[in-house]
């Protein structure tokens, strides 16, 4: 503990048999003491530290409190084939640019607390947890811009990058906290193993302008609603499953001239002006917000493949009257779909008695009638 706290030192190098780096050894490296010690003609920017190597091959397995507090150092390179655990504050107010939490750490809480100036971190979790940098408004970067998820990761969590005024949710271990935007991101790098997207993942993040979702096979409500600069969407034959609204208000989706906008047999927009509007054969899923204020449309006609209607897949399509549903079996359809709709709004099935005993389809029976 404490071995070089408050020392000059340029460089560090920590030899492979170090297995512990214990609590404070590193911190206040480069920072004048408030001690007694005369320190007048020293010039701290001397003695910045600006990297600390650590072998790849290093046995180092425990990194303590506060280990490297207040050190002034850029970069630091840690092991990555033996198991490491990263305690509480250990790069608390250090002066780091970057910083990779590999697969084989485990981290404390707040370990980047203060780290005003990173602006690039690699993480292998599915969540990028609030602890990493503390529980208050203030305390993730404001200057973070650049996110790279690394592989092994399978889910990007409900509200991650989440950003509304000045304030973002995050959910972590199923617990919701308030926290600091990252409407300054730029860039998100996700790994070929991430195939859930969650709800309102990236809401908001309006300086994002591109992403690669090739290998994502869902992807939830409002996942990118309001990311206006995000141009370009690598999408892949994976994606079957896309929420409410997922791509409203992004340039790719303003951008889109088909009168029918579908993915992979799913219709996530229609851009056409009709008032009577027949689906194409390819459409197996209506998603929500495909008739997102479409008050013109007065009859939807599906064809027999068809298979799911998603939540808010007609909100706001006020002039909405009547929809046919030619399928042979029974359309899945979510809660609360038909709720915004005119009291004249009428449903025109194929076997509606299979309709009127579906758990679902049950508690709209008024609106049924038969083909």
């Amino acid at each position: 503990k404490y071995a070089f706290n408050y020392t000059q030192l340029n460089e560090v190098s920590i030899p492979n048999n170090v297995e512990i780096i214990d609590d404070y050894a590193f911190s206040n490296i480069g920072v004048v003491s408030n001690s007694s010690v005369e320190m007048s003609n020293w010039i701290i920017s001397e003695y910045t530290l600006s990297n600390v190597r650590i072998s790849a091959t290093s046995s180092i397995n425990h990194i303590g409190k506060y280990a490297f507090e207040n050190a002034v150092f850029e970069k630091i390179s840690l092991p990555s084939d033996n198991d490491l655990f990263i305690d509480d504050y250990a790069f608390k107010n250090c002066s780091l640019l970057e910083f990779n939490v590999s697969n084989n750490m485990t981290v404390g809480n707040y370990i980047l607390n203060g780290c005003s100036k990173i602006e690039k971190l690699s993480h292998n979790s599915k969540y990028l947890t609030i602890t990493f940098f503390g529980v208050t408004i203030d305390d993730v970067p404001s200057g973070l811009k650049y996110l790279i998820i690394n592989n092994g990761s399978t889910t990007i969590s409900n509200y991650a990058f989440f950003y509304k005024g000045e304030k973002k949710l995050c959910v972590v271990s199923q617990t919701t906290f308030n926290y600091k935007k990252f409407n300054n991101l730029v860039e998100i790098t996700l790994p070929e193993t991430i195939t859930t997207i969650g709800d309102y993942a990236f809401y908001g993040c309006y300086k994002l302008t591109n992403i690669n979702i090739g290998n994502v096979e869902s992807v939830g409500n409002y996942a990118f609603y309001g990311c206006t600069n995000l141009t370009s969407i690598e999408i892949s034959n994976n994606l079957t499953n896309i929420g409410n609204a997922a791509f409203y208000g992004t340039d790719w989706l303003e951008n889109q001239t088909d009168e029918f906008v579908v993915v992979n047999g799913v219709l996530i927009a229609y851009n056409g002006t009709n008032n009577i509007v027949t689906l194409p054969d390819n459409v197996t899923t209506i998603a929500g917000g495909s008739f997102l204020s479409t008050p013109n449309v007065t009859e939807i006609i599906a064809s027999e493949n068809l298979v799911k209607i998603n939540h808010g897949a007609f909100d706001n399509a006020t002039g909405l009257l009547k929809l046919v549903l030619n399928s042979n079996a029974v359309v899945q359809i979510d809660t609360n779909l038909f709720d915004m709709l005119s009291d004249d709004f009428k449903v025109y099935v194929n076997n509606i008695d299979e309709y009127k005993n579906d758990i679902y389809w049950f508690l709209y029976s008024e609106y049924l009638n038969n083909l």
